[in-house]
């Protein structure tokens, strides 16, 4: 009985604080540079950890937004390993390069939530950021001190808008 309460736990935690699928539109006119932050909203008391972020994330190319895919990522080690590849995984103390699997990235996986994204957008044309073009989207902090920013915007003459949103289990990031 006690290995049945156990397992129903432990799914129930994974269902509730599972990682979830994150797919990334970029419709703009300007390539797109980012860093993706998760956490464990869950665990207030131990400052949300484990808290990740990306290291050498890739840069999505402007797209097209009549026919502009997602970049997916469907867990931590998946993003070691697709194209384009996430370089590397830091959760503060020990970095998880690519390519991988690491075991604990899945345990990662099971505890935690895709929290945010600090991003910057360059002139595909120059390779150059734009003028005030940094941006932190999404959750940034844990707890009562998190701070939840679902749209972003850019000024003039730079049109540029930033939308984080989920839907059930899934993640949407979309910059346009």
């Amino acid at each position: 009985m006690k290995k049945i309460l156990f397992l129903f736990t432990l799914i129930s935690f994974q269902l509730f604080y599972s990682q979830g699928e994150i797919n990334i539109f970029n419709f703009s006119s300007y390539d797109m540079h980012f860093t993706l932050l998760a956490n464990n909203p869950g665990n207030t008391a131990g400052g949300c950890t484990p808290n990740l972020n990306t290291w050498g994330s890739p840069t999505i190319l402007s797209g097209d937004p009549v026919t502009g895919n997602p970049l997916t990522y469907t867990s931590y080690n998946n993003a070691l390993v697709q194209s384009p590849i996430v370089v590397s995984w830091s959760n503060g103390t020990q970095v998880y390069n690519a390519p991988g699997p690491y075991g604990i990235l899945n345990v990662y996986s099971a505890s935690t939530k895709w929290l945010g994204s600090k991003f910057s957008v360059n002139d595909p044309a120059t390779g150059n950021g734009i003028p005030n073009g940094g941006f932190s989207i999404g959750g940034i902090g844990c707890g009562s001190s998190n701070i939840f920013v679902p749209n972003v915007g850019g000024t003039a003459p730079y049109p540029i808008f930033g939308q984080w949103f989920t839907v059930g289990s899934v993640t949407y990031f979309v910059i346009q």
